[in-house]
């Protein structure tokens, strides 16, 4: 059975791949793995073909993981084209949350949003440690209970 594919959201310029290298050693052992600092060329003077590889990886990836600086330029634009692919996320390091509106408070519902918007659509789809899925709605005409089961424990 092929692996799920991601795409990890991670700052390039101006970082070491280092600081990143154990979470895609780690995400690795679930999925295929696109890491813009090893598999985006980054030899690019405008930064244009950057973005037209990672919106190709993005659209192939079955998810987008986050690790995000408050700072990147380039995983704040990253982020916008899975947004508008509504891609589901994972949060792995995100800058604290804050009062009111802000990035990281946008991306934390977004993940959680997402989450729901897969049991609305009435697929059984694994987010990580756990499977979620549509049970017979109790009202006629309701989106329907949701479950939560730990993972192996489910019938997705």
């Amino acid at each position: 059975m092929s692996k799920k594919k991601t795409f990890l959201i991670c700052p390039v310029r101006g970082h070491k791949p280092e600081e990143t290298a154990l979470i895609v050693e780690k995400l690795e052992e679930e999925y295929e793995v696109h890491w813009p600092p090893r598999d985006t060329n980054q030899n690019d003077k405008t930064g244009l073909n950057i973005c037209f590889d990672n919106r190709r990886a993005i659209r192939n990836a079955d998810i987008v993981h986050v690790v995000w600086d408050g700072k990147s330029q380039g995983c704040l634009f990253d982020l916008g084209m899975a947004f508008d692919m509504q891609k589901p996320i994972r949060c792995i390091s995100l800058p604290s949350e804050s009062e009111g509106k802000s990035f990281q408070n946008m991306v934390r519902a977004w993940q959680e949003m997402m989450e729901v918007e897969v049991i609305k659509n009435g697929k059984g789809y694994f987010l990580d440690f756990y499977c979620y899925e549509v049970i017979d709605p109790p009202i006629e005409g309701s989106p329907g209970a949701i479950e939560k089961l730990n993972f192996g424990e489910t019938k997705c």
